[in-house]
């Protein structure tokens, strides 16, 4: 069921009833998203909206979606579920799958961090600006030229563990405030 078959099928004196409100005889009532003295909402049955004319209130116009999603506090997806529950409708909104990024080959770039930096003059100038011993602290340099996006243009400090192993990275752009962390 689409979005716009969702607001058009589902009746917002269902929504109303749902949460136990209810519209006077000309549509008027309190509303429910501010602290409200006298009947400031007005209910569109024609178009299942309600619109809220106090001034203080800022909810104005909503559909039967956003009055679920702001009387619950809830996502867009969640009040659309709740609203095709409401309808008796099957819910099967499938889920936003983002894709896993590939796993940054934390020793690869720091040995190769090494490796670049004795060839990088602006990661040399930003270390002797601080006062900062790349020598001792084992820092490194990417390249602004790296395939890899992670760090790219920072010197590279190694965040190691009690034992001295390498467990993760900190990068910081020598030029602009660029900060990069691996996990």
């Amino acid at each position: 069921m689409t979005i716009p078959a969702i607001k058009s099928t589902l009746s917002i004196q269902t929504v109303l009833a749902h949460y136990g409100l209810k519209a006077g005889a000309k549509g008027a009532m309190k509303c429910p998203f501010h602290t409200d003295g006298k009947a400031s909402m007005k209910i569109y049955p024609e178009t299942n909206t309600a619109f809220c004319f106090a001034g203080s209130c800022d909810v104005q116009s909503v559909d039967v979606i956003d009055f679920i999603m702001r009387m619950d506090g809830s996502t867009k997806r969640a009040a659309i579920m709740k609203a095709k529950e409401l309808i008796g409708q099957p819910v099967s909104i499938p889920a936003k799958v983002e894709p896993t990024p590939p796993a940054l080959d934390i020793q690869k770039i720091y040995t190769e961090s090494l490796a670049t930096f004795d060839r990088t003059p602006s990661g040399r100038a930003y270390c002797e600006q601080r006062g900062l011993r790349p020598e001792v602290l084992g820092i490194g340099y990417k390249s602004r030229k790296s395939k890899e996006r992670w760090g790219r243009g920072c010197i590279i400090f190694p965040l190691v563990d009690k034992n001295d192993e390498v467990v993760s990275l900190y990068g910081r752009a020598v030029k602009g405030n660029g900060h990069y962390y691996t996990a």
